[in-house]
């Protein structure tokens, strides 16, 4: 073998790639300190706390919603839609084109992942006689509009989190949740927000929480 042959590129020990390239951490992110002091409740839904020489105001509409959307996403993360609910009277359904192929392909899927329970009509209508629990039944059209969507557009049911997410957003909106009038309840939400992977903003990116300097309480 020639001494002089020079090397292939594959053989030669570049010094910039061996070294390791550093990991890169993400800008840590202040979270809020949960207060604990309790003022008061004002019209049944936001709970004000004294944080010296902050005042500390919870948004507790805004905290349910976040708290209901995790319990949901949780669920869809581990490839689970949960309980069913069974429906009085079968929701019965037509589609169009690409959307009825794809609900029509999809049905055992539906089934198998409890998404629902539907079935094809000998006259091209769907049926479907159970839908999630956490779903409510007026809002049925709307979850069908968004799972038929979810089927043309991804071809399959690859990520039951992933392509639901439109649909929670829109029903999280939706919900009734309970007016909040004492401290008990306030520290129920506070204590389960703490659970959620974001504690912050509401799923659609509302500020949960908010801080007033002793500047804009002099205003008052």
């Amino acid at each position: 073998k020639n001494p002089t042959q020079p090397q292939s590129v594959a053989s030669v020990s570049n010094p910039r790639r061996d070294q390791q390239t550093p990991t890169v951490q993400p800008p840590m992110v202040e979270t809020p300190v949960f207060p604990l002091k309790l003022i008061t409740v004002w019209q049944n839904r936001y709970a004000f706390f004294d944080e010296s020489p902050i005042l500390v105001i919870l948004d507790c509409k805004g905290a349910q919603m976040r708290i209901w959307y995790e319990r949901i996403v949780r669920l869809l993360k581990k490839e689970q839609v949960g309980p069913l609910q069974t429906l009085l009277y079968p929701y019965v359904f037509s589609l169009d084109g690409p959307q009825a192929i794809a609900f029509a392909e999809a049905i055992d899927y539906l089934n198998l992942r409890k998404v629902c329970l539907a079935k094809a009509l000998p006259t091209g209508q769907f049926q479907i006689d159970a839908i999630p629990q956490w779903l409510p039944l007026e809002q049925i059209q709307l979850f069908v509009h968004q799972t038929s969507h979810a089927l043309i557009e991804w071809g399959q049911m690859q990520s039951i989190e992933r392509q639901l997410n439109p649909l929670l957003l829109k029903l999280v909106q939706q919900q009734k949740f309970q007016e909040v009038t004492t401290a008990e309840q306030v520290k129920s939400i506070c204590e389960e927000l703490k659970t959620c992977s974001n504690y912050v903003t509401t799923p659609n990116g509302s500020s949960i929480w908010n801080r007033l300097p002793p500047q804009e309480l002099l205003k008052g």
